[in-house]
This record gives structure tokens, sequence and C-alpha cells, in this order.
């Protein structure tokens, strides 16, 4: 025999059968009714639903809890019931005692509460997506409040959790939060003793905000395949235009880019173009130095060489430090520093190259500027255009100044020497509109160090432009920007 909703028959005293065949039980909550016909078939069907009346004291019964001494029960000759109870004995006629049920049109679902604020609907509820719970209240006029014996349960179709739930005293069935789209609320309830269910439906739909409709997602989708097909396009147009200017311009280039190996061999070619210089000098003063009897043009020629040793060294040191700071994850601010300290290093280590070729470098720096950027990126910068100046003055003058200007450290190197090409400026503009960080740099037969200094000046988020000085020469204006 199937439990009760609540397990009171776990505590059941005994039975009774009128005639009709329904099963009169005691126990100690209250007084059940069943038919007994539906608990056979329910012993060959474990799908059977078996709905049981319970009396209690809402009925007329003094107490629920009835007692289990002999005798239990009994039917007396005038048909009379009679059971021990913990108030007396409990007498009824079966065929005059009734089960109360409600008819199907005496239950009414049309309130509901949503985010604390009542409302009003008839048989369609319409909520947005935004509602954080919702209640629907069951109402019963007329009817008392135990709902057990009408087996009153709702449910909501197409959602997660499309279960049957029984519906408590307070007539409120709560929805947990639901994903926009339509849904129907299902309530039924018993209204005979036979068992039917009766059953109402409400429908219910969770208004999508207009990113959650189906058209606005159809929409993104076809945007997103749009901006990709445009993309593509635009860089396919991209890519074109700079094949054909690299076709027209540089076939050499173009093999480079197809030949991983010929890539590296135009930079062993242009890292060589750029150590030629103080190679080429250490040459000379060691000629000049085997040449010379004078101890005085001896020591001179030692220090032009040590000086260009040390220049080269460093060249080197710089490339590796290039490589690292781009293959280590380096912080771009340190400790603050003077950068006349920084140019007059620079300074004192290309003196003995431009002396020889007539040429003097001046620091006019101001001591009194301080720098927070990475050391070694702003003296790789200033090292290479010192030395590109170096390499194209002959008999003229190197000027470095430094100042403040609109929250930023501008540095101008500029020279008189004979001067970047426009081919060469136009190059380096064109390197410096580049956006994409890891963009493979051309190398051409300019120099790396330029185009080091280009990476390293993006990597800082600073500034640089290339200018013709007058009368003649290069100006180069570095803008630092302030770093905290």
């Amino acid at each position: 025999m199937p439990n009760d909703i609540k397990g009171y028959l776990l505590n059941a005293h005994t039975f009774l059968e009128d005639k009709k065949s329904n099963l009169w039980i005691s126990s100690n909550n209250g007084l059940f009714k069943v038919s007994k016909n539906k608990l056979l078939r329910y012993s060959k069907d474990k799908k059977i639903q078996v709905n049981y009346f319970r009396y209690n004291t809402e009925h007329g019964l003094l107490n629920n809890e009835f007692n289990g001494a002999t005798p239990s029960a009994n039917i007396l000759e005038d048909g009379d019931f009679v059971f021990p109870s913990m108030e007396g004995f409990v007498f009824f006629r079966p065929d005059k005692t009734k089960s109360n049920f409600p008819t199907s049109n005496q239950i009414f679902v049309e309130r509901a509460e949503i985010d604390n604020k009542l409302t009003h609907f008839k048989n369609k509820l319409s909520v947005n997506s935004d509602y954080k719970f919702l209640i629907i209240f069951i109402d019963i006029p007329y009817y008392y409040d135990d709902l057990e014996n009408i087996y009153l349960q709702a449910k909501v179709e197409n959602s997660k959790n499309s279960n049957w739930e029984f519906v408590n005293k307070d007539r409120r069935y709560f929805i947990n939060k639901l994903p926009p789209g339509k849904y129907n609320l299902l309530v039924r309830f018993i209204t005979s003793e036979e068992g039917n269910f009766v059953y109402k439906k409400i429908a219910i739909e969770i208004e999508p905000k207009f990113y959650e409709t189906v058209l606005f997602q159809v929409f993104i989708v076809l945007l997103g395949i749009g901006s990709i097909l445009l993309f593509i396009k635009h860089r396919t147009n991209f890519l074109n235009n700079q094949l054909k200017a690299t076709t027209n311009n540089l076939t050499t280039v173009q093999d480079r880019l197809k030949n991983e190996e010929e890539y590296q061999h135009k930079l062993v070619e242009s890292i060589s173009h750029d150590i030629a210089t103080p190679v080429r000098f250490i040459n000379i003063l060691a000629q000049q130095l085997h040449e010379a009897n004078d101890p005085q043009a001896q020591k001179k020629y030692f220090e032009g060489i040590y000086n260009s040793s040390k220049q080269l060294y460093n060249f080197t040191s710089s490339l590796k430090s290039y490589i690292d700071l781009y293959k280590e994850n380096y912080s771009i601010a340190e400790k603050e520093y003077e950068l006349y300290d920084l140019i007059q290093e620079k300074v004192l280590l290309f003196h003995s190259i431009a002396e020889r070729n007539g040429t003097v470098i001046e620091n006019n720096c101001s001591k009194n500027i301080m720098v927070k950027i990475h050391r070694d990126i702003v003296g790789v910068i200033i090292h290479n255009i010192i030395d590109n100046a170096v390499k194209h003055t002959v008999r003229g003058e190197i000027v470095i100044s430094a100042k403040f200007q609109n929250h930023e450290v501008e540095i101008e190197i500029k020279d008189n020497g004979i001067g970047m090409s426009v081919q060469q400026m136009d190059y380096y503009s064109r390197i410096l509109q580049h956006t994409t960080p890891n963009e493979e740099l051309e190398l051409k037969n300019y120099g790396l160090g330029l185009q080091m200094v280009i990476k390293l000046i993006k990597k800082i988020n600073s500034k640089i432009s290339f200018l013709k000085n007058s009368p003649k020469g290069t100006l180069v204006k570095i803008h630092l920007k302030k770093t905290e």
C-alpha cells in the first residue's frame, strides 16, 4: 500500500470497509479514506495514482490522534463506524460522511508577485527577463487551507525542472529564474473521490531584452561574419598593396620574406655593416701606430684603439640588450637617473672616432633633467643615433640637447653632416606608422641601428622624428613619455 503525502499512514492502527468498498483507516494523525479497488489496481501497476482523503479537526474531529487499543475499531448494528481516539469514541455513518472537493471553476490563477510587486493577469503572464523572483498565487475561495486532499500540484513546462511539485498551504507557487522564452504553467488538482485530475494551463512569457532576442543574436552573428569578411578584404588589399610596392621597389626584400635563410643572411649583412665603422677605425689606428715612432703619437693611437674597441664592445652589448628586451618582460620604468650622465657616457664613447673625422660632439643637456624610463633602453636609442651622426659627419659638429616640453622630455641630436636622404626619411616614417608591435621590419642597407631605435621607441610608447637640419645635416627629435 502506498504512503500518503505526509507519511501519516506509517502510524496506522486499523481499517474498516464500508458498503461502497472504501477503506477507513485510523492513525496517529487523522482518519483516512481510500478506495479498496484503487489499492488493488495499484498492487498490479505501481504507476496508478492512489489518493487518500484525510479527515482531521477541520472536518469536525475533536482530536487527530486515534487510539490503537483493542478493539481499535468496530461496525455497529445500525451501520455506524466507531473508532476510539484520545478524546473519546468517534461515531459516524460512512455513507453520510462527505468528502468535499472544489469544482474546476472554483480555482483561479490570476495573480502573481514579481519582485514584490503584485500584478493581475488573465490566461497569460508576461514578465521581463531581468526579474529576480516570481510567485504565482493559486486562489480557491470557500475552501479550507488543508490542500493535501485535493493533491494540488504545479509545474512549468519546457523548463529545466518540469516535475510536478505540491503547492503549500499558502497556495503560492515559486518559479525559479527562467531564461527568455515561452512556457506553460500547469496546475492540477482532484475534484472527486475517483481521483481524476483537472488541469489549468497558464501561458508565461519571459520577455527578452533586445540583446537577448533571436533577431539581435542573428544580427550579431551576421555582423561578426561581415566584420571578418571586411577585415579579410581590407587585409587582403593591404597585403596586395604591400606586395606590389615591395615587388616594384625591393625585389630582394620579396625574396627574403619568402626564404628565412635569406632573411638571416640580410640580418648578418646589416650587423656587419654597423660593426664595420669601429673595426675600420681600429685598423687605421693600428697601421698608424705601427708606423709611428713618437711616444705621444703612439699613446694617442693606443687611446683611439681602446675607445674604438670599447665602442665595438658596447655595440654588440646593445644588440644583445635589444634582443633581450623583446624576449623578456622588461619593466619600462625604473629608478630615476640623470639624463646628462647617460648622454655624456655616449659622447665619451664616440669622442675618438669623431675627433678622427674632425668632428666635435657637444653635450648641452641640462643636468637637472631626471628620467625614469629604463636606462638600457634609452642608452641603446641614444647610442645608435650618435653612431649614425658620427658616421655621416666629417669636419663638423654634433650637438645634443634636452628640455622639458608638454610634460615630456625632448632630446635633440643634430649634425651638419651629409644628412639623411629623402628615401631614408620616407622609409623610417613608414616604419613608425606600423601599429603591430611584433611586425617584422624590413632590412635595408640603411643599417640595423635606426631600425632598433624605432622598435625601442615603440616599446616605451614614445616618439621620434627625422628632419632636415639647416643649412645641412640631420635633426633627430626624441620625445620621451613621462613614466610613473
